[in-house]
């Protein structure tokens, strides 16, 4: 690059930095006064406040009379309107507020001898403001069908005045029963705010609240309460209608769960009477819904196997109203996860015929190593009993187990099981389980143990895909088998 390079680049720099290099407010000279003719400012521009009233001054120089020329309308007058040659003070005054929250800007023409000098005239913005014309907290109290109580927008109408759009919403985006509006409201004054509910459905008082709002900047919160309906509740068994008259009947003597449906406009829990502790309600207790609620009724077996007995549930409301629903339950039986035991007993005992009651004991719930809830088996603890037979696949309709621990017995592989398959379609291959794979269908199941048997053959890869398969801990708790080759435990997944 040569010289003639860079003292263009220079040349061209400077001429940019005076044309646009001036400070707004620095002093405004004749620099570029035509000849003949020169004037002087000390600010090229004058900032008013926002109020009505507010000036600013403006002094300079001028060797020709002048004159001031302002668009008839404007934020502003100037005096004075003109004069002769020398020193000048201008006074630019504001003629009304802004009440915007922008600044307005505007210009007057300082006309020296027909040569027009722009000056720029900058009104302050106003305080954002947002005034409705009820004061935050009221309460607008609706009846239950959603005409308005209080306050009387009859007497006194319910708007806002603002200086910048402002937004009218619900606190809380589930009271979708109260309406307000505007969603976006405008600039201006008096401008309206409606507030409208639906009929209130329920047997409770609703609250809510709404505001008027401009955000990031100020909120104006208020309540809305509405007056409950009355109560209205239906409780059923099935198409029966259940009363104090018309109560819950035919409750099965080995126990059962039973689900009626609630439908209550109001909140409501359920519980068992006096002398009524073997019902048991799941959920016991509900919030106010349009849609009726399924209840189970987990009734226990009836202990008594020559009569049956009476017993109530009490439904309260949020009210306080209640209803009594009487019971009757059959006379005592064993229930069906019972009778699955004894058909289980042989098989596991094998040769040892004495370690199991489960065929002569009179009370289900004292045979040996059982645990019933409301007439299922829940769990089954026969850890080092003395058990010589097998696991038997009708285990698994046992399907209320939570614990089923049979280690440290003498158990062998079960007997009567169908081939299991697995492989691909071309190279399928079968195996005998060693224990029934329907144990993956108990999916209650959270405890299993078997180790300490004499159980030797190929355990059930599907066992891995139940729920609870981590936490059995299966290599401490399972596979582990008195005098086992290992290889047979896990030889499906590693295909030996």
């Amino acid at each position: 690059m040569n010289k003639t390079f860079f003292k263009s680049i220079l040349f061209v720099g400077l001429a940019a930095c005076m044309f646009s290099c001036k400070d707004d407010n620095s002093p405004l000279d004749g620099g570029n006064t035509p000849q003949g003719v020169n004037v002087k400012f000390d600010y090229s521009q004058a900032k008013l406040g926002k109020s009505v009233g507010s000036s600013a001054t403006l002094n300079g120089s001028s060797d020709v009379d002048w004159t001031i020329e302002v668009e008839e309308g404007d934020f502003f007058s100037v005096e004075p309107m003109s004069g002769k040659a020398g020193d000048f003070t201008l006074t630019v005054t504001a003629n009304k507020e802004n009440t915007s929250t922008d600044k307005a800007y505007s210009k007057f023409i300082f006309n020296a001898s027909g040569r027009k000098y722009p000056i720029t005239v900058i009104h302050l913005e106003d305080d954002i403001r947002l005034e409705p014309s009820y004061d935050a907290e009221t309460v607008f109290s609706f009846a239950q069908d959603g005409t308005l109580v209080s306050p009387d927008l009859t007497a006194k109408p319910f708007t806002a005045t603002s200086n910048i759009e402002w937004t009218v919403k619900t606190v809380n985006e589930a009271d979708t029963w109260i309406k307000v509006g505007p969603e976006v409201g405008e600039i201006g004054e008096n401008l309206p705010v409606t507030v409208v509910v639906d009929e209130n459905p329920f047997a409770k008082v609703r609250e809510g609240k709404f505001e008027v709002r401009v955000p990031e900047a100020m909120s104006f919160q208020y309540t809305v309460t509405q007056a409950a309906a009355p109560l209205d509740y239906e409780i059923k068994d099935g198409e029966k209608v259940l009363t104090e008259q018309a109560g819950l009947t035919g409750l099965g003597g080995g126990g059962e769960t039973r689900t009626i449906t609630l439908n209550a406009n109001a909140d409501w829990k359920i519980e068992p009477g006096t002398d009524s502790e073997w019902l048991t309600f799941e959920p016991s207790e509900s919030v106010a819904s349009l849609e009726p609620v399924e209840v189970k009724v987990m009734v226990e077996p009836n202990d008594d196997m020559a009569q049956g007995r009476s017993g109530l549930f009490i439904v309260t409301f949020g009210d306080g109203t209640s209803e009594e629903i009487n019971v009757q339950q059959n006379k005592g039986e064993e229930p069906n996860d019972a009778k699955i035991l004894k058909a289980l007993e042989f098989a596991l005992e094998g040769d040892n015929t004495d370690v199991l009651n489960w065929s002569s004991g009179t009370n289900y719930k004292d045979w040996t190593g059982v645990k019933f809830e409301g007439g299922n088996l829940v769990e089954l603890n026969l850890s080092g009993v003395g058990l010589k037979g097998y696991i038997p696949k009708e285990v698994s309709q046992l399907v209320s187990l939570r614990v089923l621990d049979l280690s440290n017995n003498e158990l062998t592989a079960s007997q009567g099981l169908q081939p299991v398959k697995y492989g691909n379609a071309d190279e399928e291959e079968a195996y005998i389980p060693a224990i029934p794979v329907e144990i993956k269908n108990l999916t209650e199941l959270t405890t299993f143990k078997l180790k300490g048997n004499k159980i030797e053959g190929v355990f059930p890869s599907d066992l891995v895909n139940h729920p609870h398969y981590f936490e059995w801990d299966a290599m401490t708790n399972i596979y582990p088998q008195s005098g086992e080759k290992i290889r047979y435990i896990l030889c499906v997944w590693f295909r030996c």
